[in-house]
């Protein structure tokens, strides 16, 4: 019996040495942040209350401007006119708004026969109507209401000033300053420097505690000031106001210019100046908060030490009534007494901070909340003892103990056994009578109150799940009708998700995949349609243009008055365009015979790098000819494949001739190939001259050009071919654009054996 007690008079120590430490944490960051330097002056505390003086300094003194002068600098810009007049909407809109504010009073006082508060509401109404027409009608009108109210204001601010001046004097003992204005050579100071003598001989490390060079400028330290001016109208029975910004004193002070100069704490201070008494609060805060630290330090390392040597501190605890108790019951009895001992902490930290603060006692609130604080932190420790021994330790299903899980465990079964396996009509069954059973059952306990306990009880675990379910199902069966209207009558609507049974959520992707599936094949077939249209004006664009040319031509041969010379430059001409019709001709029927699979590759061994090099040998001249730079990378000295030379070597062709074409002059081009998981990688990269669009698929299609106005030469068709012959090489082609950066990028496999 002696030890049992001896045990709990030990737990109440330990808890009672936990709650000072845990209550203590706020003194020690104090002690670290506040009060580790013992010299005041290069403590964060001085530095607020030097600034804060500053602060005083600058309004009272620096740059002090009389309220007659500020007056005399207010003005109103367009800006602010129009702000004002403006901010609810135009004339009409205004008045529309103010009628229908009115609309509703004057005519119930109509209805009431009430003819005086017919006319109030009326003259009311239509002298806010005119003060509007009136905003709208004269910029000086507006003007001079915006003038008002920064006069007001500007009265404020100096009344506040003034208000403020005792602080200023009360702090003017503390320190000693010195001044000068870089742009007139003001001095303001209040240290006595004769003719001839240097501030420095007055105000150095020697007789000050603290000195400090400062420089001022209204720029650093731009204060703006905001005031609220009635808007145009006002809601019935209370005022609107718009906010405008104020900047006639800080105008004033950039115009007065920055000023340097020395703050410092003299030594010979007064005993009884401000400064004098923040460096005792200090010391006595200092003095508080290291205790504090210590003493929550000590208890903190004591009761971890009593723990470790003193188990039986916790586990001594038993109550046969709490091993009746359902574990989520007990955790929420817990997380409450951890809450409540939560707040006994914080109101600790809080009344300590006020005390150290604030002059006066306050130890009667860090009493009470530390004893709060205490007392529940011993109820959460025995708690999480209790929790732990009699419901969690080694047990596994500790869930199916609590109050939840044993009502789960009580319906799951049977509702399982009445929704399983069942259409979604007899589902809708179910729900129905189980819904009819309860509202008979709600008759009963109306006539015999007694039911009323199992009434609730079965409300909450069958009733409320099942009108749960069946709302939600209706609400997801009206989406989906609502869904496949929209979808029935053309709109485009996006992918339908809803939360419901599972018959309704498959319901739901089976339509969503059909509508998506319909969705493709319309885009599909528009974009057939107009790639059929396009490549039919373009064929046709494209094989007239030479023909035209080889009759007119033709036509001027058989004129007999030719020369000889004449005849030979049409012949030219026509010989000229027939071959362009040739390599046209030729183009599509190699892309035709391409697309359909009628081609058979001649595979061998190439060096890829050396066929690269070579298409590139092939426009020498013209590269060297053109504004491009063009810069070649392989990281490999040679990358065989087994391809078709020739034909691979019509795809760099046609690659190197588009950047030749349409890259912009005085760019630079770059080419790379390298070897990467079993692949070799090459990249074409140049500047556009022509605009890019995002349709870049596209430029694969037969006779589509970069150059949508069909200017350069080109059949169209060199983009088709080369990812023709790239996909009979079992490779990959692709287009990437960044703004005007135009990139293929081949991808072909890297493979030395002959097919």
């Amino acid at each position: 019996m002696a030890t049992k007690s001896r045990n709990k008079g030990l737990f109440i120590v330990w808890t009672l040495l936990i709650t000072i430490g845990l209550s203590g944490i706020a003194s020690i960051d104090m002690w670290f942040n506040k009060y580790m330097q013992s010299d005041f002056y290069k403590t964060s505390i001085f530095q607020d209350k030097m600034y804060y003086y500053m602060d005083l300094l600058s309004e009272n003194e620096l740059y002090y401007i009389p309220i007659e002068e500020a007056k005399k600098n207010i003005t109103v810009t367009e800006k602010e006119i129009n702000d004002y007049r403006y901010y609810y909407g135009d004339l009409n809109e205004q008045i529309q708004i103010i009628k229908s504010q009115y609309e509703e009073q004057i005519q119930t006082a109509k209805s009431t026969g009430s003819t005086e508060a017919e006319q109030l509401y009326t003259d009311e109404r239509d002298k806010k109507i005119s003060d509007i027409t009136k905003n709208f009608q004269s910029n000086e009108y507006v003007e001079e209401k915006i003038k008002k109210e920064k006069a007001r204001q500007l009265d404020e601010y100096y009344q506040d000033l003034q208000n403020r001046e005792y602080e200023y004097k009360d702090w003017a003992d503390s320190f000693q300053y010195y001044f000068e204005n870089k742009k007139t050579g003001e001095i303001i100071t209040n240290v006595e420097v004769a003719p001839g003598e240097k501030i420095d001989s007055k105000l150095n490390q020697k007789n000050t505690k603290f000195l400090r060079d400062i420089h001022v400028d209204p720029k650093d330290e731009w204060e703006q000031h905001y005031i609220t001016l009635d808007s145009p109208w006002y809601e019935f029975g209370y005022k609107d106001t718009v906010a405008t910004e104020v900047s006639i004193l800080n105008n004033i002070k950039v115009k007065r210019g920055s000023f340097e100069g020395i703050i410092a704490v003299p030594n010979n201070l007064n005993a009884n100046s401000m400064i004098n008494k923040e460096v005792d609060n200090y010391k006595s805060q200092q003095k508080q908060a290291i205790s504090f630290s210590v003493i929550s330090i000590i208890s903190l390392v004591a009761s971890c030490f009593l723990l470790l040597t003193r188990r039986s501190i916790l586990t001594q605890w038993e109550n046969s009534f709490y091993k009746k108790v359902p574990i989520d019951i007990g955790i929420i009895f817990l997380i409450i007494s951890v809450a409540v001992g939560i707040i006994g902490i914080w109101g600790v930290i809080d009344q300590f901070e006020i005390h150290l603060y604030n002059e006066g006692s306050y130890w009667k609130g860090i009493i009470l909340f530390g004893c709060l604080a205490w007392l529940f932190i011993s109820l959460s420790f025995i708690q999480i003892s209790l929790l732990y021994k009699e419901k969690l330790k080694g047990d596994k299903l500790f869930w199916t103990k609590t109050f939840v899980g044993k009502c789960i465990k009580t319906v799951k079964k049977p509702l399982l056994q009445l929704f399983s396996s069942r259409t979604p009509l007899t589902k809708l069954i179910l729900c129905l009578i189980i819904v009819f059973v309860l509202g008979i059952s709600l008759m009963a306990t109306l006539i015999e109150p007694v039911l009323a306990p199992f009434y609730l009880v079965a409300v909450i675990i069958i009733g409320i799940p099942v009108i749960h379910y069946l709302v939600k199902n209706t609400k997801s069966l009206n989406q989906l009708v609502l869904y496949t209207n929209e979808i029935m009558n053309g709109r485009k609507v996006s992918d339908l998700e809803i939360k419901a049974s599972s018959e309704l959520t498959t319901l739901v992707e089976t339509i969503n995949t059909l509508k998506n599936g319909v969705i493709f094949s319309q885009n599909a077939q528009a974009k057939s349609e107009r790639l059929k249209t396009e490549l039919i004006t373009n064929v046709s664009h494209d094989l007239r243009t030479p023909l035209t040319s080889i009759i007119n031509y033709t036509e001027l041969l058989k004129n007999k008055n030719l020369s000889e010379e004449e005849k030979d430059g049409y012949l030219a001409i026509i010989d000229r365009k027939s071959q362009r019709l040739k390599v046209l001709i030729d183009d599509l029927f190699e892309v035709s015979k391409m697309v359909s699979g009628n081609v058979e590759l001649k595979r061998e061994k190439v060096d890829l790098v050396q066929l690269l090099q070579q298409a590139l040998g092939e426009y020498d001249e013209t590269i060297k000819a053109s504004t491009l730079d063009f810069r070649v990378t392989n990281q490999e000295p040679s990358i065989n494949a087994v391809v078709d030379g020739q034909k691979l070597w019509r795809v760099f062709d046609n690659l190197i001739g588009n950047i030749l074409k349409y890259s912009l002059e005085h760019s630079r081009v770059y080419l790379s190939i390298k070897q990467e998981k079993g692949q070799a990688i090459l990249q074409f990269k140049n500047i556009s001259k022509y605009e890019l669009d995002d349709n870049m698929d596209e430029l694969f299609e037969r006779f589509k050009r970069g150059d949508t106005s069909r200017h350069t030469e080109g059949s169209g068709l060199g983009l088709a071919i080369a990812k023709s012959i790239i996909d009979l090489h079992e490779g990959m082609m692709t287009i990437e654009t960044d703004g005007d950066l135009f990139k293929v990028t081949l991808a072909l496999p890297v493979n030395e054996q002959r097919s």
